[in-house]
């Protein structure tokens, strides 16, 4: 490990790289049917301070046994996905931050299935948004 490059926990273990945290996902319509799924989200972080004094952290995460059920239609889903994360701060008062996520809701039977795909990126000069984008792709199959 380099200096001043920490790997943990999101729970600040020094000595675990990754983090479980149980966490209820609401979303995932589905022909006006809202899906309530719990589960696990398993995340790995890595945490950087460069020599200029600038703060890089890098996190990927994937979903463990996450499922739901419709509330109005009692259908069973699966939802299946991953994700990265970027965030980066300097000392002259920038910032950035990049999230991108794709997940599968695999339903039942044919048809019935999402695929989503979000992708979210900031820029902030002294606290001012200097560029965003924010796409959201939804693929019924």
């Amino acid at each position: 490990m380099r200096p001043h490059e920490r790997h943990g926990s999101m729970g600040g273990s020094d000595d675990a790289g990754s983090n479980q945290a149980q966490a209820p996902f609401r979303g995932g319509r589905r022909r006006g049917d809202v899906v309530t799924f719990s589960g696990t989200q398993d995340t790995v972080f890595h945490l950087t301070s460069d020599g200029a004094g600038a703060t890089h952290v890098d996190s990927e995460f994937n979903f463990q046994g996450v499922s739901g059920v419709g509330d109005a239609t009692g259908a069973n889903y699966q939802l299946v996905g991953h994700g990265t994360s970027e965030f980066n701060a300097t000392t002259e008062g920038t910032f950035e931050a990049t999230i991108e996520i794709s997940t599968n809701m695999v339903g039942q039977g044919p048809d019935n299935n999402n695929y989503v795909v979000t992708l979210y990126h900031l820029t902030l000069a002294d606290g001012n948004p200097t560029s965003t984008v924010d796409s959201i792709r939804i693929d019924c199959r």
